[in-house]
């Protein structure tokens, strides 16, 4: 099962669960609408400063994602709030993992020196 990185007034991003270092954003306000983030461009779009311009990017991969998104009654800045939120949860889970793994092989040396 694919982990949900934010969901939150009828927006999802998540990673595929084929390719986890893509991203899909769903918006399910009245239909839905897809959008692929191939790998590294949450990252990107959520070191965006601002979000202006965000649609400008995004309409690169998807020319009718503007009009998609005005029709569910959304705008730039909310896409770009839930893209940081998204990025921001999928680097704490990273960190919470590598820093439990780091945890468990100390353990486990910790142990084999005590035999």
């Amino acid at each position: 099962m694919t982990k949900v990185l934010y969901e939150r007034d009828g927006i999802k991003i998540q990673p595929l669960e084929r390719s986890p270092e893509d991203h899909e954003l769903i918006i399910n306000r009245g239909k839905e609408i897809y959008l692929l983030l191939q790998r590294g461009i949450l990252k990107e779009f959520a070191e965006l400063t601002s979000a202006h311009g965000l649609l400008d990017k995004i309409n690169n991969f998807d020319s009718t994602f503007a009009y998609a998104l005005s029709e569910a009654d959304l705008d730039e800045y909310d896409i770009h709030l839930a893209i940081c939120r998204a990025y921001h949860n999928e680097k704490t889970s990273y960190f919470i993992s590598e820093r439990e793994r780091l945890l468990q092989k100390e353990e486990m040396e910790f142990m084999e020196r005590g035999r």
